[in-house]
């Protein structure tokens, strides 16, 4: 475009939406996308990792807002990927939960995941015990407080780990 004619640049300039023609929003949706297309993050995560490249937060949030309106951004997708990644890794609900309440996900947003995943949690600890702890004499008291404790720092409840604990007791004998 040439200087020549101020009336396009100021054509230009009235076609581009309000949002996008502060100073540093368009480097700031960009990327946000470019985090976006690695893996999901939630609002909170975003905020963070974008904060950084801005002045003030205020920037950030309509940035933000449009990606969540545009289906870009999405903290209960973000709470599904996560819940089924650290599920996998062999990570109980309770360590999840506070996993992403650290990452800004509303209690509400979690409690319905974690009741919606397809995730056997009992079954997530015992094989992780199995992994850990294969054969080895589990009825010993010390080996079954070292077990039980494992569990509880990975974040699963005293019922799972006690169906995982009958069980390795039924294997073992």
């Amino acid at each position: 475009m040439s200087l020549d004619h101020p009336e396009q640049c100021s054509a230009t300039h009235q076609q581009t939406p309000p949002h996008e023609r502060r100073k540093g929003t368009p480097s700031l949706r960009l990327r946000a996308m470019n985090l976006l297309a690695r893996r999901e993050h939630s609002q909170h995560e975003l905020v963070q990792k974008l904060a950084k490249f801005t002045h003030s937060e205020h920037e950030l949030v309509p940035v933000i807002d449009q990606l969540n309106q545009e289906g870009l951004q999405s903290d209960e997708r973000f709470c599904e990927d996560f819940i089924a990644y650290r599920s996998r890794s062999y990570y109980g609900p309770q360590k999840i939960r506070q996993e992403l309440l650290y990452r800004g996900v509303a209690n509400t947003l979690i409690e319905t995941a974690l009741g919606e995943a397809d995730v056997d949690w009992a079954k997530q600890a015992f094989e992780w015990s199995q992994r850990k702890y294969s054969q080895r004499a589990i009825e010993q008291p010390k080996e079954r407080q070292k077990l039980y404790a494992a569990l509880i720092r990975r974040g699963f409840n005293s019922d799972q780990i006690r169906q995982v604990l009958s069980l390795m007791s039924e294997k073992g004998s």
